[in-house]
């Protein structure tokens, strides 16, 4: 049996993709423990879906410690310090570390377990995305956390590791013509979701709600690098050629949702803007029961560009068309799949084009709809995704 030692920062229920790659591990027989830190939450240990999970409290100083990791190296201390009796007592054949993060306090601990294979998991480049954070960007952030550090640390990691997971084909391409990746450590595992998470809890009171209305619908991070002012600004174009059109957006973003508020006050179409706010995995399911289409027009940057989003395939499992910006990894996986529209990032003209299209065309929609639900039950599934993880950590 394969025993994976995986690392990561954050509670456990808040790290989706951690905790759907524990759960895909162990499903396919592998012994998984899972250790996540997280600064001023208690310790605790508890058993989920086959997977054995410590969370680790972490003193209230590391929160803000760790974005100044790749320089003041304080929260790799502190990892290391609570890590150090978990690595002395370990006998894993693999340790998993998500993220940059916690990367260089585990990786102090490599002497520890000396014949174990060291896998770096990176769901999205920290050293791009890290542009886009208004922390990073401005205030004391912006004179504290560097983010060519953060390149120098993630190159350094990439030679370092045994194996390094990334989400799509096209960061493959990216981390090996930019960063200098060696192709035979990549492993490519995508965002894709358990169905059996997918709730359907609150679905009569919105289909009530939204009876006898088209619904675009986004699900996520609602910062304006999503593109989310994009789908506010486009929607009065849309309800010109759709009347019946409103856009119902379902999640959050501390920095900026009062901004998309406001946004929402100024718009013409106000009355059709649904900010419903965070919304839990409980409740997915009955807003993509009542959506029409599923809108994912992220802003393009590095990340974007060789990123699959988790809404992607959780659209596809409710059978909706999607449309997309064009940002490169999820382009190309909606025009290879024929799943949906793309249109050009940033341009509410066309995005609210390629609404009107398939609201005029349901035939068309529909067909893209299905084509994406196939998909998602066939073969974008984790009992598929984990294979190439298993075969390369494992041989």
């Amino acid at each position: 049996m394969l025993r994976i030692l995986m690392i990561t920062d954050g509670p456990y229920a808040d790290r989706i993709r951690v905790s759907n790659e524990a759960r895909a591990m162990a499903e396919a027989g592998c012994a998984v423990e899972v250790h996540a830190l997280e600064a001023g939450v208690e310790t605790r240990t508890f058993e989920v879906q086959g997977v054995t999970v410590h969370e680790h409290g972490l003193p209230k100083w590391c929160h803000w410690a760790r974005a100044l990791n790749a320089e003041w190296p304080f929260y790799a201390r502190a990892v290391a310090r609570v890590l150090g009796p978990v690595f002395a007592a370990s006998e894993a054949d693999v340790v998993h570390v998500h993220n940059l993060f916690t990367w260089t306090g585990a990786r102090r601990l490599k002497a520890a377990l000396p014949e174990a294979r060291w896998v770096l998991d990176i769901a999205e480049n920290l050293p791009e995305i890290m542009k886009e954070y208004d922390h990073v960007k401005r205030g004391l952030g912006s004179l504290l956390i560097r983010t060519e550090a953060w390149s120098r640390l993630q190159r350094q990691a990439l030679k370092d590791a045994d194996h390094v997971v990334l989400v799509t084909e096209s960061a493959v391409e990216d981390y090996a013509a930019r960063l200098g990746l060696d192709r035979a450590k990549a492993i490519v595992c995508d965002n894709v979701p358990w169905h059996d998470e997918i709730g359907e809890e609150g679905t009569e009171e919105l289909a009530r709600h939204f009876e006898g209305k088209h619904v675009l619908f986004y699900f996520g991070d609602t910062s304006r690098r999503r593109g989310t002012d994009l789908a506010m600004m486009a929607l009065p174009q849309v309800v010109e050629a759709v009347p019946e059109a409103h856009l119902v957006i379902v999640g959050r973003n501390k920095r900026e949702d009062a901004f998309l508020a406001a946004l929402r006050e100024d718009s013409p179409v106000r009355d059709r803007i649904h900010l419903e706010g965070f919304q839990p995995m409980s409740r997915l399911g009955a807003y993509l029961a009542v959506a029409d289409v599923g809108l994912s027009p992220l802003v393009r940057n590095v990340h974007h560009d060789t990123t699959h989003a988790n809404k992607l395939f959780q659209f596809m499992h409710g059978g909706l068309p999607l449309v997309v910006s064009d940002c490169t990894a999820q382009a190309r996986l909606v025009e290879a799949t024929r799943t949906g529209l793309v249109h050009r990032a940033g341009d509410v003209e066309a995005l609210a084009e390629a609404v009107i299209r398939l609201a005029q065309h349901p035939d068309e929609a529909s067909a893209m709809g299905r084509r994406g639900r196939e998909l998602v039950d066939t073969e974008i599934r984790w009992d598929v995704a984990i294979r190439p993880y298993l075969k390369a950590v494992g041989g």
